[in-house]
């Protein structure tokens, strides 16, 4: 009785996670979502003498860094990435960054890497502002997705202008993530 109980929970567990409201296929065909996001906090900068002062601040709930007038600087976020899961590859299928800038500071570049190889790219872009949950500016379809095979990072570029006052302008980081298909037969 046990075993029944817990196939039929099994069924009903794949039916509400495919959208079906029937119990009579317990196998769900198509594509599976995954997501994977880290804490800002992991935020790493790749040339701490172009950061102003103070220069970076890691805390609880994410990283923020100022920036030395009219300089860039690239920040690297990396992802936990399942590669595969039940022996199907993941596909690659959006980025996202959550940030916030302050002053003259703005994101022009998103890069993804697989390990040791650029996979995709987001330039020429100009996104200022509050972008601390997800929404048009901080979200990257990846079309058409992309196998990972390694484990993905993303680079982050960030040109800061001029003061404002006394103060360096500055951009926070406070999530990133990445969702993930796993395409089923």
């Amino acid at each position: 009785m046990k075993s029944k109980i817990v196939f039929w929970s099994v069924v009903v567990s794949f039916a509400v996670a495919c959208g079906i409201h029937t119990t009579a296929s317990p196998v769900c065909a198509g594509t599976d979502l995954y997501a994977s996001w880290v804490q800002g906090n992991v935020t790493q900068v790749e040339y701490p003498a172009r950061l102003g002062k103070p220069k970076q601040l890691h805390i609880g709930w994410g990283a923020r860094f100022w920036g030395k007038e009219n300089t860039s600087n690239w920040f690297h976020i990396p992802v936990t990435t399942p590669v595969i899961v039940e022996n199907v590859r993941t596909q690659l299928k959006k980025v996202f960054v959550l940030f916030k800038t302050d002053g003259d500071a703005k994101v022009t570049s998103v890069h993804v890497y697989d390990g040791d190889k650029l996979i995709k790219f987001f330039d020429n872009l100009s996104i200022t502002g509050s972008h601390m949950t997800t929404d048009a500016s901080n979200t990257f379809n990846v079309i058409p997705n992309i196998s990972v095979r390694y484990g993905l990072s993303l680079a982050v570029r960030v040109e800061f202008g001029a003061k404002t006052g006394s103060d360096f302008a500055s951009i926070l980081f406070t999530s990133a993530g990445v969702d993930l298909n796993r395409v089923t037969p």
